[in-house]
Parts: C-alpha cells; sequence; structure tokens
C-alpha cells in the first residue's frame, strides 16, 4: 500500500476573532475549500520553487516554496509512504501522544474541547525554538474531512478567550497548516543525482526523524 500526503505547513491566513458559540463555525467548508484552492495551484501568478527532493527505503519527500508579492512564504510538501495506509498515516499526524515522544519542538499538548458532532477538536500547543527565540504556545483548531477517497484534515489558529494570553510563552494566532492524504499511484523516484535545491543538514536529520518515528509508530499499531 501506497500513500501520499501532500502538507501545507504554516501557511498565513485570517481567521475572525471573538467567541464561538456553535462549533462548526471552528474550522469550516470555508476552510476546506481555501486547501484545495491550494491543492489545485489558484494561489496566485507565481511558480512554485522545488526546494528539494529525498528518498529512503520506503518513503519519497519533495518540498517546493512560493513567494507572493504582498504575503510571507508558502511552504508546500509531498511526501509517499510505502507499506502505510491512509488512515494510518492520518492518525499518525493526528496522534499527539505519540508527537510528543518524537517531535523535539513539541514541550506540551491538551486537548481543550471537543465536538463529537462533526470531530472537530481545539488543542493547546507550547513549542519549543532555538535558543535566540522564546518558546511559542498555538491554540489550534482542527477537524477532518474523509470524501471516500482522502481525508482533507485543517489545522489553523484560532482565539480561544477562555484561555488568556501570557507575556510568556508568546502566542501565534496566524496560520494555517493543513494537508491532503490519499492512494497513490505509484512510488515515483525523483531524479538521480545531486539535489537541486538547498539542503541542510538539519533538514536531513528532520526527515530521517520523521520517517524512523513514523516507522516506529506504525510497528506499534495493531494489525488488521
Amino acid at each position: 500500500m501506497l500513500s501520499e500526503l501532500i502538507l501545507f505547513p504554516f501557511l498565513p491566513y485570517i481567521f475572525s476573532s471573538g467567541n464561538f458559540g456553535i462549533e462548526h463555525e471552528i474550522v469550516t467548508e470555508k476552510d476546506l475549500d481555501h486547501l484545495i484552492q491550494l491543492l489545485d495551484g489558484k494561489i496566485g501568478d507565481a511558480a512554485w520553487q522545488h526546494q528539494m527532493d529525498r528518498t529512503t527505503s520506503n518513503m519519497l519527500y519533495q518540498a517546493w516554496r512560493y513567494e507572493p508579492e504582498d504575503s510571507p512564504i508558502v511552504y508546500k510538501s509531498r511526501t509517499v509512504f510505502e507499506d502505510a495506509t491512509p488512515e494510518l498515516v492520518k492518525d499518525f499526524f493526528w496522534d499527539d501522544e505519540f508527537r510528543l515522544k518524537w517531535d523535539a519542538m513539541l514541550a506540551y499538548s491538551k486537548i481543550l474541547e471537543e465536538f463529537p458532532e462533526n470531530g472537530t477538536m481545539i488543542v493547546q500547543w507550547i513549542k519549543k525554538f532555538p535558543f535566540f527565540c522564546s518558546d511559542r504556545e498555538y491554540i489550534i483548531g482542527r477537524r477532518i474531512w474523509d470524501d471516500g477517497k482522502a481525508f482533507y484534515c485543517i489545522t489553523k489558529g484560532v482565539p480561544y478567550p477562555s484561555l488568556p494570553e501570557r507575556e510568556r510563552p508568546r502566542r501565534v494566532g496566524l496560520y494555517f497548516s493543513s494537508w491532503r492524504i490519499k492512494d497513490a499511484a505509484g512510488f515515483i523516484q525523483p531524479n538521480q543525482g545531486p539535489f537541486q535545491a538547498l539542503l541542510s543538514s538539519r533538514n536531513v536529520q528532520e526527515i530521517a526523524g520523521h520517517d524512523a518515528a513514523m516507522s516506529d509508530w506504525l510497528a506499534n499499531q495493531p494489525s488488521t
């Protein structure tokens, strides 16, 4: 089984502030449409710039960046996993308890609210950054759509008045990080030879660590 994940990490995105009185107002169909437009390449006239290719024995990773003239840089990545169903990949990325074990930047995670009617939840993350930056707090609204062919996983910053901001860690309110997970048509190998993108040792370590964490998590899932 091959699974493909297309990820847009930490995109600039504006949300409306205020209290949420109804659960479906947290993560909406508008957010899903926003992700689909990104997947379709409908974000402007500039071209995506290829950043890197990375392969292991059971994974392909590719990354691009897009530089709008009037907003922050947008990043996109594509990962193809072998021997992993889309359901398992989805569960891996949604598993905050296990993320604490493999994501060195995640220091704290807590579910603040859950809405069983549509699977929406609000979570609090505190992430560690390098010594020249202070820690950051995220209040994240997230939800998954399943159209029978793919999972669309939406996460975005949301206001949460019942948990006031503190001086430290500094709260990050403006982001939209989401992905699509589906069956992959094939394990496509990139061109052999030097990488065409800037590739630092930190990139390699993060990708290798991500692959190892994924393998470890899958090995501990019950067989079906």
